[in-house]
């Protein structure tokens, strides 16, 4: 059984498909901004049938995951991979000032461990 099987069979038995976190994501928020386009099509089809408006624009555009190694970033929000030409923002204070955010959860109004920290663009 893959991830898409799983993902139909639990929403057979859900109605929490459309809980959002913290920041207002919801279930297909992280589908869309994982590449999983195949989940993010059934959880789609499951807002039409119960009536949800989803508007494109509160969607994050696919990503393609940053191998995390030492030479590259990932966001301490979302723990996606932050690509070298892409902008991001950073807490010179949390995570021995290394605590990166995205553009996409900074634009969430995401922030690092103290919300009185500055976050700094780089």
């Amino acid at each position: 059984m893959g991830h898409k099987d799983v993902v139909a069979l639990l929403l057979t038995k859900s109605y929490a498909f459309n809980v959002k976190d913290r920041f207002g994501r919801t279930p297909l928020w992280w589908a869309r901004r994982t590449g999983y386009s195949e989940i993010a099509d059934l959880l789609l089809q499951k807002c039409k049938e119960k009536g949800i408006i989803v508007q494109e624009g509160d969607l994050p555009t696919a990503m393609t995951l940053v191998p995390s190694d030492n030479s590259s970033r990932w966001c301490d929000v979302c723990v996606l991979g932050i690509s070298e030409r892409d902008a991001f923002y950073y807490c010179g204070v949390c995570g021995h000032g290394n605590f990166d955010i995205c553009k996409e959860c900074f634009a969430m109004k995401a922030h690092c461990l103290n919300e009185s920290h500055t976050l700094v663009q780089n």
